[in-house]
């Protein structure tokens, strides 16, 4: 029977989902696989729940089912909250009935059985996050009911608002491949977009119509950095990359650091991110590349008389290296599939190098959708493969922290560029 919700739909739910809220005000969030026309809300973050089965006496005793079945989960308490209304894979609206509970667990010590992973989520971090208008409106409402902030940005009674912090940069990362940008720098490229900031990418490897290319408009799409920005280079592995071009290494060094110009100067950032000399870890040649040609690019830019068919000149004012320290190495290395290996095999950065170490585990979910979106590569057992096979503990340790090496190219006076965690 229905939940006696007060001016609720008259259609009665078939479905049911619950708000967990921990003590600390947080909210238990489901991120959704990316399957679209096969769910609901594909590849955003929901509550957890589902249908409702034949032998469900009630929609608790459904909602109970699907914690149990889902996540393992057994809450003592749970108590009808509202009825809202979803949007089915057809476009036909679905009442859903919310059950809310309490839980302090730790959501990486669960076993998920669907979806990609559970997160805590402070109210005001929500509207950040890909979620339906209609979840985040019921979540936002309940905190507001339970003593939290009614929306997002407004400052406690009791509290005088701090002063926002200044703006983020803009940002263009040039990479190698398609999915070097979500593993390498997804969670800052994420972070600025969600800010307002002009974000782009490069990506010196693999053509239009490729189905590469179409993947990283997807992961792109994710992560809010625009449409590609393709060099139309060949893999150095994989000359079917881009037909009829040359490798990305035997391309004329002169015309390659022009085309990564002209996009400089396109974009006009105040940031560039690039691969570290070493290739990030793996020392592939198309990544050490990818570092020369940009580490050229980002000074001829701001040179009028270097590549004056490429724009106006514009001088970006730094350029981070995205790498990863030595005290990283075991713990990155080991969880993407280079297990046994002592650290000196792994081509990383002595941690004196590290200048700026950004926390993204707000922009993780945006991250690792990201570079689920490179499906050949999670199919053939690449790094976005062997990321999948991983719980979300191991996720969290892996991809939740980025680390970057500052060069400053401007003179003082620059607006301010620095990356913050």
């Amino acid at each position: 029977m229905p939940v006696p919700v007060p001016g609720s739909p008259a259609a009665e739910p078939v479905n049911a989902s619950a708000l967990i809220r921990n003590d600390a005000g947080q909210y238990l969030m489901h991120l959704r696989d990316h399957l679209p026309g096969l769910i609901r809300e594909p590849g955003a973050w929901s509550l957890l729940g589902g249908g409702r089965e034949p032998e469900d006496r009630s929609l608790e005793e459904t909602v109970r089912r699907e914690l149990r079945e889902e996540a393992g989960l057994d809450l003592p308490v749970l108590e009808p909250y509202a009825v809202e209304i979803a949007t089915g894979t057809d476009g036909s609206p679905v009442p859903v009935a919310v059950y809310s509970g309490r839980w302090n667990g730790d959501p990486a010590r669960l076993t998920l059985t669907e979806g990609v992973m559970l997160h805590w989520f402070a109210p005001e971090v929500l509207p950040r996050l890909r979620l339906s208008r209609s979840t985040l409106d019921l979540v936002l409402r309940h905190a507001a009911e339970a003593g939290g902030a009614a929306r997002s940005g407004e400052p406690s009674p009791t509290r005088t608002a701090a002063a926002p912090p200044p703006p983020l940069p803009s940002v263009l990362a040039v990479h190698a491949h398609p999915d070097d940008e979500s593993l390498f720098s997804g969670g800052v490229l994420a972070q600025h977009a969600a800010a307002g900031a002009r974000t782009a990418v490069v990506t010196a490897t693999w053509a239009e119509g490729t189905h590469r290319a179409e993947e990283l408009a997807q992961a792109l799409e994710i992560l809010g950095a625009g449409p590609p920005r393709l060099l139309g280079y060949a893999d150095a592995k994989v000359p079917e990359s881009a037909p009829g071009r040359p490798r990305f290494l035997d391309a004329p060094l002169d015309e390659a650091v022009g085309a990564v110009v002209a996009h400089i100067r396109a974009v006009r950032p105040q940031v560039v991110i690039a691969p570290d000399p070493y290739g990030g870890m793996t020392g592939h040649p198309d990544h050490v590349h990818a570092h020369r040609v940009t580490a050229l690019a980002v000074r001829a830019s701001g040179l009028a008389r270097l590549y004056p068919e490429a724009g106006e000149p514009w001088q970006p004012s730094a350029l981070y290296l995205a790498t990863h320290p030595r005290s990283a190495a075991e713990v990155v290395g080991a969880r993407l599939g280079r297990q046994g290996l002592p650290v000196d095999a792994f081509l990383v950065s002595d941690d004196a190098w590290i200048t700026t170490t950004v926390d993204v585990t707000p922009w993780l979910p945006r991250k690792l959708a990201a570079i689920l979106a490179h499906r050949s590569e999670v199919v053939r057992g690449a790094a976005p493969g062997r990321i999948a096979a991983l719980s979300p503990d191991d996720r969290h340790r892996a991809l939740s922290t980025e680390w970057y090496i500052r060069q400053d190219l401007a003179l003082r006076g620059a607006p301010d560029t620095a990356l913050r965690a």
